[in-house]
C-alpha cells in the first residue's frame, strides 16, 4: 500500500470537512483499511441517489476548483497523475464500500476504522489491524454510535454553495 497517498488523502479529507462545516454540515471519517478514506455525511432519508450524488459532486467539484493541483474527480488513473481522487460516484445505487470494522484482505490485516477528525493527521491505516482493533474499541467505544441520528439536509447546504 502507498502510505504517502494516505497522507495526501488525509489532507484533502480535512479540506472537505472544513468545507462541509462552513455549510453547517457535520461529517464523519473512517479509514478504508487500505490507503484511502471515506467521508460520511448522514442525511435525512427523503432524497434519491441522484439528489445525494448531485450534492457530493458539487462538494467535490468545489474542492477541486480550490485545489486543482492536489485534487481530481477524474476516474481514470492515467488522468489523475499524483492527484487525490474525490470519488463522488460512490453515491449511487449498487456501489460497494468497506463498512466500518471490515477486515481487509491485505497482508497487514488492516481494518476499516472510524476516527476522529482531530486525530486524522496522526494516524495510519496500520494503526487499525485485526490485532489492535479490539483493544482500541474498548478504549474509544464506537465513534459512530448514533451517527444515523444525526441526519442532515444536504440540499439546504447545496443552496448555500450555489
Amino acid at each position: 500500500m502507498d502510505w504517502k497517498r494516505f497522507e495526501q488523502g488525509a489532507e484533502v479529507a480535512l479540506w472537505l470537512n472544513r468545507q462541509l462545516a462552513e455549510l453547517g454540515i457535520q461529517s464523519y471519517v473512517k479509514t478504508t483499511g487500505k490507503s484511502g478514506l471515506h467521508v460520511f455525511v448522514p442525511i435525512i432519508p427523503i432524497y434519491s441517489y441522484t439528489q445525494t450524488r448531485r450534492f457530493a459532486r458539487a462538494m467535490a467539484e468545489q474542492l477541486q476548483a480550490e485545489h486543482p493541483k492536489q485534487i481530481t474527480t477524474a476516474w481514470q488513473k492515467k488522468q489523475r497523475g499524483k492527484k487525490v481522487l474525490i470519488d463522488f460516484n460512490q453515491n449511487a445505487a449498487g456501489k460497494t464500500l468497506a463498512s466500518i470494522y471490515s477486515l481487509r484482505a491485505v497482508p497487514e490485516a488492516t481494518v476499516s476504522f472510524p476516527i476522529k477528525w482531530e486525530a486524522l493527521r496522526r494516524v495510519s491505516p496500520l494503526d487499525y489491524t485485526m490485532e489492535s482493533v479490539p483493544d482500541l474499541l474498548k478504549k474509544t467505544g464506537d465513534l459512530w454510535e448514533g451517527i444515523l441520528k444525526s441526519a442532515q439536509d444536504p440540499m439546504e447546504a447545496l443552496k448555500k454553495l450555489q
